[in-house]
């Protein structure tokens, strides 16, 4: 059953989505339970086609390098915002 809906959902075209005359004809809804069975296999599917794909990033210096310093806790300032030509950079100490 879950390979047929896996397959299923890779064959839906945009035709076939919800509209604002039909807003419940999503054929994708079984997705929406995130914790359910049918929706774990399919993104573990998606992943699994993503790594024989892209390889792991995990396995990259790059991958690392960008994850330490996401993962800093240094403060690292940044510009929040961008108005009428205008940077702001709402820095607190």
């Amino acid at each position: 059953f879950m390979l047929a809906r896996l397959a299923m959902s890779a064959a839906i075209t945009d035709a076939h989505l919800p509209t604002l005359a039909q807003p419940d004809s999503d054929p994708r809804i079984w997705l929406e339970d995130v914790t359910g069975e049918e929706a774990l296999a399919w993104v573990k599917a998606r992943n699994a086609a993503a790594l024989s794909s892209f390889g792991n990033p995990s396995d990259s210096a790059t991958y690392s390098r960008i994850l330490e310093i996401l993962d800093s806790k240094a403060k690292i300032p940044y510009i929040g915002r961008v108005l009428n030509g205008l940077y702001y950079n709402f820095w607190q100490d």
